[in-house]
């Protein structure tokens, strides 16, 4: 192994001083342009000749890079920084060759500034290789093919996980007690140990991840050349200093100072003289380190992604909590404070180690657990909330939880075609209008304030303050607290409505079942009332409470409801299927079994009927009235239901707009299976004629009364 590298050295010796001696254009141009042998992504390992001979490069990732030849650099795309990983490890001494660089990603997302892992991506803290040699050992994931300058590079760029490689740490311990040959550190006192403890005078240097025993890289690493930047001192004219930072790569090489450009007109703008400045390459270079040339047993180190983790603000074996995360983009009076992104205050931090502190600002944040699917680009989707994250739009706290933004989901939310919104709008508006007609109907007539009658006002009441709430506030998600309570309103108004059709149906299979003959007084009737309002307020205000309770105290959880976060109602689909789509189902099937049971009571009812007597045949006809409207609204609710589940199959505008509007008229339903009653129309027909024989009584009365008197007169 030792002499095949001796003799590829010196083939590259013999290949340099050709490349010193001989300098024609069309060896530069060779070199500057793409052919088909040129096509070939470079390789960090066994692929020196080519990247020697090659000044820019043709491959599909080379726009990746911005190192294409022919290219104009107008949108400077290249978010990656070309980095020399063996000279921290101060080796070069013994090397026999210039380290052959590798492109990384040496930054945070925005969204991570400022914070932990952020300080040490970029190494603020100017720590050594031999303080801090973490800070130092690339890693590279196999899903994105990016090196990153370390671990936290990499995690804060949300690509720190299970396809995540770590480069090896590698130490020549001559002479030492080291009978390892390879080792994972998984606790911080083996870190001390081994690190600082063990290793301290040994020789150490940084290897790319490997295939077995080979030197093949078992990882993409895209390996460079260092250049002096692209910007050109004061003072140059503006025509130079564009070319030279736009125009395509091509290398050119001071012979003197050993500095590389990125193109020849970077070269000229620092005023270096076509003398000095070549297109061959005439530094020899290589990534294979010293050690991997040696026989002496050494000592290899990896270190657990796991550890790595627990080295940011938090601790990876516990669940990060909501009242624990910090945003650096809020301004605190105190220097001993910091923004809590969820309480949406400024609090003292005690232990920074323990918080998670990013750099976020966020109006509406959301913490979640919940599965979801990575792409190659870094970007997350959601896959119960259906939700897709660029890489820059989320924190990854751990492997299975993340902190995001809604304000873009607010701002993006789902919207309906106009015609859709004006249908809702009219039919929803009718039904509103049809529930004030059926309440003052009502009112005008005692006779029908009975036991069922109220708890159909009471259902109507729900209604109409359910969809009233959502016509005028559902869409108001500008306002957090007040589309908060909206969204609470909203669901409780509307359950409550399908607990008194509950109750409805109670009380009317009751009647035909167990007390078809026997009349209730008004008092007991009354209590019985104020327990079906118990009933109804509480069952319903139960559920809201537990919805609300996992919202405050877990909201990141997939069952939390979310009201208000993207509109004024239930915005997670989990919370909507436990907390509103689930209770209305097992109340609808309550429903559906107490009206069977009713016609089958009102049948048994019609024989009895011959025998019944006239007081009894009145209340046949009151309760019938009422199975009337019952009938027609327990229809309607599970049209509803028939409705959705077709829409939701067949994804058709059409079925959704046909959804939509039978779940807007509720109150039409009401309002005419009312009154379409004969009861009803007699009774009013009977109030009109008695006030019309009242007023000609009157009329005559009076007529009377004013001929007397005026005979009176007379006289």
């Amino acid at each position: 192994m030792l002499k095949m590298r001796l003799h590829i050295f010196l083939i590259f010796l013999l290949y340099s001083s050709n490349c010193l001696t001989i300098d024609h254009d069309k060896q530069c141009s060779s070199r500057d342009t793409c052919s088909d042998s040129t096509l070939k992504s470079p390789s960090i390992y066994g692929d020196e000749p080519f990247i020697q001979h090659r000044n820019c490069f043709c491959d599909s990732v080379c726009q990746k890079y911005d190192d294409c030849c022919n290219q104009l650099n107008l949108l400077n795309l290249n978010n990656y920084e070309c980095i020399d990983f063996l000279s921290p490890t101060n080796l070069k001494n013994f090397l026999m060759f210039n380290p052959l660089s590798v492109w990384m990603r040496t930054k945070c997302l925005s969204i991570y500034v400022g914070s932990s892992s952020d300080i040490r991506c970029r190494n603020l803290n100017k720590q050594t290789f031999i303080e801090n040699p973490l800070l130092y050992i690339p890693a590279t994931s196999i899903q994105t093919n990016i090196t990153y300058r370390n671990y936290y590079c990499a995690y804060c760029n949300n690509d720190a996980n299970f396809n995540i490689k770590l480069w090896e740490y590698k130490t020549n311990c001559a002479g030492n007690a080291t009978g390892y040959d390879y080792t994972i550190l998984s606790k911080e006192e083996q870190v001390d140990y081994y690190i600082h403890s063990l290793t301290r005078n040994c020789s150490k240097t940084i290897n790319y991840p490997r295939v077995g025993g080979t030197s093949q890289p078992s990882v993409f690493i895209r390996p460079c050349k260092i250049t002096v930047p692209s910007i050109c001192p004061l003072g140059t004219s503006d025509d130079l200093s564009q070319k030279c930072s736009q125009s395509n790569t091509a290398y050119r090489y001071d012979i003197i100072s050993k500095v590389t450009y990125r193109n020849s007109y970077c070269a000229k703008c620092h005023n270096r003289s076509d003398s000095t400045i070549k297109c061959k390459d005439p530094i020899l270079r290589s990534s294979m380190s010293p050690m991997s040339q040696t026989r002496v047993p050494s000592l290899s180190i990896l270190f657990d992604p796991t550890l790595l983790e627990r080295y940011l603000n938090y601790d990876s074996e516990n669940n990060a909590t909501t009242e624990r995360i910090y945003s650096l983009s809020y301004t605190c009076e105190k220097s001993n404070e910091l923004y809590n992104l969820f309480l949406k205050k400024c609090s003292q931090i005690i232990n920074s180690s323990k918080e998670i502190i990013i750099s976020m600002k966020c109006s509406y944040p959301v913490q979640t657990s919940e599965d979801y699917t990575r792409y190659s680009n870094g970007s997350l989707y959601l896959i119960t909330q259906a939700i897709l994250l660029n890489r820059d739009e989320y924190v990854l706290v751990n492997d299975h939880r993340i902190v995001f933004c809604a304000d873009r989901l607010k701002q993006n939310r789902p919207t309906f075609s106009y015609y859709r919104n004006i249908i809702t709008l009219i039919c929803t508006s009718t039904s509103l209008v049809c529930l004030i007609i059926f309440v003052i109907a009502f009112w005008l007539i005692p006779s029908l304030h009975n036991l069922p009658g109220k708890c159909l006002l009471l259902l109507s009441i729900s209604i109409f303050i359910g969809q009233l709430t959502f016509i005028s506030t559902s869409d108001l998600v500008q306002y957090s607290s007040f589309c908060f309570t909206s969204a609470i309103f909203i669901h409780y108004f509307y359950l409550s409505s399908f607990f008194w059709l509950l109750i409805i149906a109670i009380q009317i299979h009751s009647t035909f079942n167990y007390q078809l003959i026997r009349r209730e007084n008004n008092h007991k009737e009354k209590y019985r009332l104020i327990a079906y309002n118990i009933l109804v307020w509480c069952s319903t205000g139960i559920i809201i409470l537990i919805a609300c309770l996992i919202q405050f105290t877990n909201p990141d959880s997939n069952f939390s409801p979310n009201y208000g976060y993207v509109f004024c109602s239930i915005s997670k689909s989990n919370a909507m299927i436990l907390f509103f789509l689930v209770p209305i189902g097992c109340l609808l099937l309550i429903i559906a079994v107490l009206f069977i049971k009713t016609i089958l009571a009102i049948h048994h009812s019609h024989k009895m009927a011959q025998i019944a007597i006239a007081s009894s045949s009145a209340l046949n006809n009151n309760y019938n009235n009422h199975i009337f409207i019952y009938t027609r609204l327990a229809s309607l609710m599970g049209l509803q239901w028939i409705l959705l589940v077709i829409a939701l199959i067949i994804q058709q505008t059409w079925s959704w707009i046909i959804f939509e509007i039978i779940n807007s008229l509720p109150g039409v339903f009401i309002c005419f299976g009312f009154l379409c009653s004969q009861r009803l129309w007699n009774h009013i027909k009977q109030r009109v004629m008695t006030k019309i024989i009242i007023r000609r009584q009157s009329s005559r009365s009076n007529t009377t009364s004013s001929a007397l008197m005026t005979m009176t007169f007379q006289r």
